[in-house]
């Protein structure tokens, strides 16, 4: 396989996924000894996708932490109040094996975070660092701009499962067992029903399929 070419330390926290106290999911694809048999560069090239993707995911949610700063900026303007946030990574953790096996442009259900956490990062992380809590800074060049925004992207199947999955994460707290809307086994059926029953409809191409949610009005 891949990974054997793997020359740095592959930590493995298998409590991270694994108790057998609380079996409560059942999984389509089971992770197998004999994969190591398996001789990587004999495989056909779609197999050889499947099973680097297999790979890298159940190696990066066994592997270290990925550990970020998160910097914040509020400031009061004409009793107008700007934010401003900027986010480092410190520590690659699992990101490292999965950029390993994957690239480094390897897609994620949070690709989306990643590209807003690289955005002006540098210069407000320069910012932050000469300012001073509670003190008043004078205008520079202050300039009115006017624009158009664009609207969020919709859900595709695999962004919506992953929000499912973290519905409510911040609000709950950590003894509860269970967090997020479903389990893994019933998430995707959630969907489809909604599908079915008309709530929501899939548009795109082949490639990519969109969820398009319908607002339903009624008048009295």
């Amino acid at each position: 396989m891949a990974i054997d070419r793997y020359t740095r330390h592959v930590p493995v926290h298998a409590k991270q996924v694994i108790d057998n106290k609380k079996v409560s999911d059942h999984h389509a694809i089971i992770p197998t000894v004999n994969v190591a048999d398996a001789e990587f560069g004999q495989l056909p090239s779609g197999e050889q996708k499947i099973l680097s993707l297999i790979t890298a995911r159940f190696i990066s949610a066994l592997g270290d932490a990925a550990v970020r700063s998160e910097t914040e900026l509020e400031f009061t303007c004409a009793d107008t109040v700007f934010k401003a946030k900027a986010k480092i990574l410190k520590e690659k953790g699992w990101r490292d094996i999965q950029d390993w096996i994957m690239g480094s442009n390897a897609e994620r259900a949070d690709s989306e975070n990643d590209e807003e956490e690289q955005s002006g990062n540098a210069d407000l992380l320069a910012y932050n660092a000469a300012l001073t809590k509670g003190k008043s800074y004078p205008l520079q060049d202050p300039k009115l701009e006017e624009g158009k925004t664009t609207p969020k992207k919709h859900f595709t199947e695999d962004s919506q499962l992953s929000a499912m999955e973290r519905a409510g994460l911040d609000e709950m707290p950590d003894e509860v067992e269970r967090k997020g809307i479903g389990t893994s086994a019933t998430r995707a059926a959630t969907i489809e029903k909604l599908v079915r029953i008309g709530f929501v409809e899939r548009k795109g191409n082949k490639k990519t399929k969109y969820l398009i949610l319908f607002c339903f009005i009624t008048q009295h």
